[in-house]
C-alpha cells in the first residue's frame, strides 16, 4: 500500500507517487473533495491555507492531477465522512 499527501500545492514534487505508481488493478485515493456538496471540505480548506499553504482540491482539480499522471477519475464514493474513495485507472483505457 502506498500513501501520498496531494495537499501540498508548494512542493514541485507533490504529484510525483501518483506519477510513478500506476497499477493495472487500479488506485484508491481517499480525499476530502471541495464542493456545494461537502461544506465542512471548505472550512478544512480555509484552516490548511491558513496554518500550511496547503489546500483541499475540488474534483475538477483532482481529475487535472490524475490527468497529468496519465490517470482518469473511474469512480467516487461517498463514505459516512467528509472524505470520498476516488477510484482511478489508466487513462488509456478509454
Amino acid at each position: 500500500m502506498s500513501t501520498t499527501q496531494t495537499r501540498d500545492w508548494t512542493s514541485p514534487t507533490f504529484d510525483r507517487p501518483v506519477v510513478n505508481y500506476r497499477a493495472e488493478n487500479g488506485i484508491a485515493v481517499i480525499e476530502m473533495v471541495v464542493g456545494a456538496e461537502n461544506p465542512l471540505a471548505a472550512i478544512f480548506d480555509m484552516n490548511m491555507f491558513i496554518m500550511s499553504a496547503g489546500r483541499e482540491r475540488s474534483i475538477e482539480e483532482f481529475d487535472a492531477l490524475f490527468a497529468a499522471a496519465g490517470l482518469k477519475r473511474i469512480a467516487m464514493h461517498r463514505t459516512a465522512s467528509p472524505q470520498v474513495v476516488i477510484g482511478l485507472g489508466p487513462a488509456e483505457a478509454d
